[in-house]
């Protein structure tokens, strides 16, 4: 810092610590507050005042909190259904100090929807979008913020109004021949398709049934 005296500026060491701001801290989810079982669930944590490498997370029984390429993500076990995590920030002098706390509600993953080919609820494809899709799949549709989710399909069935057979979904989710030769069958009637799967969890479900009329 420059001093004047006597009408010569003269410059004198001057420096001292400070912080800027009240020391506070956050917990959030980008897009719910809640926490999912089975899938790593990513969290943003930060502590004004403190970088990023002094942070660290802690959470309550049945939740794992992990740190890679600078995100933090939680997985918390079955049977969780409150978590609470912590964020504290290490100090200068070694010591650690709890910045702020926040109850995270633990949900089991919603339901998917079953998709045939490109094929989804209440739509009415032709006959040939129809027979040329060989396969389901199990997705969120855009209305569920969750990405990154893996389903495992164990079994199904395919059915097609006014046909008495019924056709299978193998594991996988790839239709056999019977299931391919009533879709062959389905041009002005409705079609029906449910499947058994297993989530991230290990838990086994039920999905909501695929339902459209074939033009």
């Amino acid at each position: 810092i420059g001093v004047r005296e006597r009408n010569d500026i003269v410059w004198k060491p001057w420096e001292f610590n400070y912080t800027v701001g009240q020391p506070m801290g956050v917990i959030s989810l980008p897009d719910l507050r809640v926490l999912y079982r089975g899938v790593p669930n990513e969290i943003e944590a930060a502590a004004s005042g403190y970088p990023s490498e002094k942070i660290s997370i802690s959470a309550s029984s049945g939740c794992h909190v992990t740190k890679s390429n600078g995100k933090w993500n939680v997985r918390v076990d079955r049977g969780i259904r409150k978590a609470t995590l912590t964020i504290r920030a290490a100090k200068e002098d070694g010591s650690t100090v709890n910045i702020a706390t926040n109850e995270f509600e633990v949900r089991p993953l919603p339901k998917p929807e079953i998709f045939l080919g490109g094929i989804s609820n209440g739509q009415t494809p032709s006959r040939s979008g129809v027979i040329s899709a060989r396969q389901i799949r199990l997705d969120y549709d855009e209305s569920v913020l969750i990405t990154g989710v893996n389903f495992r399909i164990l079994r199904g069935k395919v059915e097609v109004s006014g046909v008495r057979q019924k056709g299978n979904i193998l594991p996988g989710g790839k239709l056999d021949e019977k299931a391919l030769s009533i879709l062959k069958q389905s041009s002005g009637k409705s079609v029906t398709i449910t499947c058994e799967y297993k989530d991230p969890s290990g838990e086994t479900k039920r999905s909501y049934p695929l339902i459209f009329k074939t033009r």
